[in-house]
C-alpha cells in the first residue's frame, strides 16, 4: 500500500541455535525479481567506460529503444559500498527495474564506481568524493551516448546509489533525480555508521549526530540541487529512517522541487525490485509508474513505449 508518509517498522531477525541453546543472528534472505524479458538481439547491451576527472576509468553499459532517437535517459546508480566488474554491470541492464524503463521507452544506463570511503577519512565532505567524481563522469558520458538527449537525463540511484545520486545532482546539469532510500547517513560521520546506524535500535542517540557542522554540509550539498528531486521510501527500518527524516527535511526548507512517496510494507531495495520479502510485478510497476509520472513533465524529450 503506497502512503504519503511511511509508516515505521522495526526489522528483528534471528534464529535459535538448539544444539546449544543460545540464539544467533541470521542474514535475511534476500528476493530478487527477474527482469523482463526483452530480446538482447533487438535491444542488445553496448558496453563503454567512463573516466573521472582523476583518471580513475570504470565501466558503463547502455540499451536503448530501437531507432536512432534522441531518447530520454535513465541512469542508474547501484548501492553497496564496493565497485562492480563489467559482468556485472552488464547484467545490471537486465533487472527488473532497468527493464521496466527500457520498455517505457527509456535509454538504460549503468555505471559502476569506486568504493566508498568512509572508514578512511574524518571530513565529511570527503567521504564520498571520489565516487562523485565518477558519478559525474557517468552523466558526462551518459549525456554523449548515441540516441541520448542530453537534455532529459535523470538519475535513479538506490542506497549508496541513492546518496551518490544527490551529490552528483548537486553537481550537474540534470532533468530530474529519483533516490530510492539514499544512504544519507554516510554524510554524519564514521562514529555514527560504525555504531547505532548499524543497528535495527533505538534511534534516540540520532539528533546527536546530526550536529550545527553536518547540518551546514548537507544543507549546502542540498541547495545546490535545481533539479526536481523524488525520494522513493519504504517501510523505515533501522538505519533507513535517517534519509526521510533529515534529508526531506531540509529540501523542503530550502524550497526544493521534492517530493517523497513511501510504500508501506516495502523492504529496503524494493526500487530494484528486491528485499527481504518477494515483491509482485505489479508492486514494482506501481513504483515505476510514479517514478515515471514525476518526471516526465521535466523531460524535453518524452519516452515512447517499446
Amino acid at each position: 500500500m503506497k502512503l504519503l508518509v511511511p509508516l515505521i517498522t522495526l526489522l528483528i531477525m534471528s534464529c535459535a541455535n538448539d544444539s546449544i541453546g543460545q540464539e544467533t543472528p541470521s542474514k535475511p534472505v534476500w528476493h530478487r525479481m527477474d527482469g523482463l524479458p526483452l530480446s538482447l538481439e533487438i535491444y542488445p547491451i553496448f558496453s563503454d567506460m567512463i573516466v573521472s576527472e582523476d583518471g580513475e576509468k570504470f565501466p558503463l553499459a547502455y540499451r536503448k529503444p530501437i531507432g536512432t532517437g534522441p531518447f530520454p535517459v535513465m541512469l542508474f546508480f547501484h548501492g553497496g559500498v564496493r565497485s562492480f566488474s563489467r559482468s556485472v554491470v552488464d547484467d545490471f541492464l537486465k533487472n527488473a527495474t532497468t527493464t521496466r524503463f527500457l520498455k517505457k521507452g527509456y535509454m538504460v544506463v549503468a555505471s559502476t564506481r569506486r568504493e566508498l570511503q568512509w572508514r578512511k577519512t574524518e571530513n565529511p565532505s570527503s567521504y564520498t568524493a571520489g565516487m562523485v567524481y565518477d558519478g559525474i563522469a557517468a552523466v558526462r558520458k551518459a549525456k554523449t551516448l548515441p540516441g541520448a538527449d542530453p537534455e532529459s537525463i535523470v538519475i535513479y540511484g538506490g542506497s549508496v546509489g541513492g546518496s551518490l545520486a544527490i551529490e552528483t545532482a548537486a553537481q550537474t546539469s540534470i532533468a530530474a533525480v529519483v533516490s530510492g532510500e539514499p544512504a544519507s547517513d554516510i554524510w554524519m560521520g564514521p562514529e555514527l555508521k560504525g555504531k547505532e546506524i548499524r543497528n535495527f535500535g533505538n534511534y534516540d542517540v540520532f539528533p546527536s549526530y546530526y550536529t550545527e557542522e553536518v547540518k551546514s554540509f548537507v544543507r549546502s550539498l542540498l541547495d545546490r540541487i535545481d533539479c526536481p528531486f523524488l525520494l522513493l521510501h519504504g517501510d523505515p527500518t533501522g538505519f533507513r529512517t535517517t534519509d526521510y527524516l533529515y534529508v526531506m527535511r531540509e529540501l523542503t526548507e530550502l524550497g526544493k522541487r521534492a517530493k517523497s512517496i513511501g510504500y508501506g510494507g516495502y523492504q529496503h531495495g524494493f526500487y530494484w525490485g528486491m528485499g527481504t520479502r518477494q515483491m509482485t510485478g505489479q508492486e514494482l510497476d506501481e513504483v515505476i509508474e510514479d517514478t515515471h509520472t514525476f518526471i516526465l513533465p521535466h523531460l524535453k524529450t518524452k519516452p515512447k513505449p517499446l
